[in-house]
């Protein structure tokens, strides 16, 4: 079986989260896959950065990433056309959407890279991929939690398919307590089983063994280990 691996904010078990450092370490060791968040900046700009509020370049103080322009960003805060220009485009890239505004500018962005739309993950609530899914092409990804979908996991994946998502994105224990069953019923709808949360070499194991389709972590090294 073949699974997607993304290295989580670029793995950052082995470098500062979400920058291009992280990535390029990822994807030089083999890592096929990269994850990043992304917010947009006051003018306009998709940058890679979990946190609302960053430190501000020019005079120390925080702001928030929407009020502040792309260039008062701190020096490790990358932007997405900054990771297409430095890493190319020859890998998955996972994002989670953190602004909704930021959805067209991230497509735009990838799309003058020549970044394939196809390898492009976007991740965001059920609503948020009901709302995108007729503005794009990329594949959308409802990143949620099992108590949420309720307990008849092929019901709640219809649901996410008929809304336009090709994949459910729960955490390691939500999977693990589903069980081989839970992901089966998933995949039965016709939608990837996506899992997160899993940091050491037992737990990719242990997702990839309930039949997921594509696995996070933090530690590059016990994803591609997992399937070595």
């Amino acid at each position: 079986m073949s699974v997607m691996l993304f290295a989580h904010r670029g793995g950052r078990a082995h470098a500062p989260d979400n920058t291009l450092a992280a990535f390029g370490k990822a994807l030089k060791a083999g890592c096929p896959g990269i994850e990043s968040d992304v917010r947009l900046t006051a003018d306009g700009v998709p940058v890679l950065v979990h946190d609302a509020s960053v430190r501000r370049r020019r005079w120390g103080h925080k702001v928030r990433v929407s009020g502040a322009p792309a260039a008062d960003m701190p020096r490790g805060v990358a932007s997405l056309g900054d990771l297409f220009t430095q890493l190319g485009t020859d890998f998955e890239l996972s994002l989670d959407i953190l602004a909704p505004q930021a959805l067209l500018p991230v497509v735009a962005t990838a799309t003058e890279a020549g970044f394939p739309l196809e390898r492009l993950w976007l991740c965001g609530s059920r609503a948020e991929v009901a709302a995108w899914h007729s503005v794009t092409s990329a594949r959308l990804v409802e990143t949620t939690r099992r108590k949420q979908l309720g307990p008849d996991l092929g019901a709640a994946a219809e649901a996410a398919r008929a809304a336009g998502a090709v994949a459910i994105n729960l955490p390691f224990r939500d999977w693990v307590a589903a069980g081989r069953d839970g992901v089966a019923a998933v995949r039965a709808a016709g939608v990837l089983a996506f899992g997160w949360d899993a940091h050491s070499p037992t737990t990719v194991a242990a997702l990839i063994a309930l039949g997921c389709d594509a696995v996070y972590g933090d530690d590059v090294k016990a994803l591609l280990g997992a399937v070595r």
